[in-house]
């Protein structure tokens, strides 16, 4: 009994001490309790706000499949492990057939599960700093999203330069982050 009593006093005491330490210097006191690492490579800020460029995205011969997306269609997606992984950043391809003057509307955003109601969001689970690109047939980049950062969602409005089959790449600025996404595409 008397041991549990002086572990408590000792507890008490390291709270108080913290507490005090905490209004003294907030900064010393969190890193005392857990330090902060600093990391030599390029800060997780750096690579969220550094968009993918046409010679650091993969080429369309590189995915095992792509999947079609149908205009007016809805696809609830996830980049993970079974994403292509290219030069850091995890990817998806969607392609659709489109025509030479077509308006199109592509739109990306974080994204929930279908089967998940909407009081049970977990934001690990969504893709933050979401990027979307348009590719034509040749792999030629047409249109890329955003232009700068935005945490939740992206369009793409875009009229087609010919008629063919045209791709849709998704990712996130973040590197070798994925998460739950939802995909359109509209006929405008």
């Amino acid at each position: 009994m008397q041991n549990l009593r002086r572990e408590s006093l000792i507890l008490l005491a390291f709270s108080a001490g913290m507490s005090a330490l905490m209004m003294e210097n907030k900064t010393q006191a969190i890193e005392a309790i857990a330090p902060v690492r600093h990391v030599s490579t390029p800060s997780m800020l750096t690579i969220a706000q550094a968009a993918p460029t046409a010679d650091q995205i993969p080429s369309i011969a590189a995915f095992d499949n792509e999947r079609e997306i149908k205009f007016e269609e809805r696809i609830h997606g996830v980049l993970n492990n079974r994403s292509l992984r290219y030069r850091g950043r995890l990817y998806d391809l969607y392609q659709f057939n489109g025509n030479d003057g077509q308006s199109v509307r592509i739109s990306l955003a974080a994204g929930l599960s279908r089967n998940r109601p909407t009081n049970q969001i977990r934001t690990n689970m969504l893709l933050v700093y979401p990027v979307l690109i348009l590719l034509n047939a040749n792999g030629d980049i047409i249109a890329q999203e955003p232009e700068t950062a935005d945490v939740s969602g992206v369009v793409i409005r875009r009229r087609l330069p010919a008629n063919g089959t045209y791709y849709i790449l998704v990712t996130s600025r973040m590197a070798g982050i994925g998460g739950r996404y939802t995909l359109g595409l509209q006929d405008m």
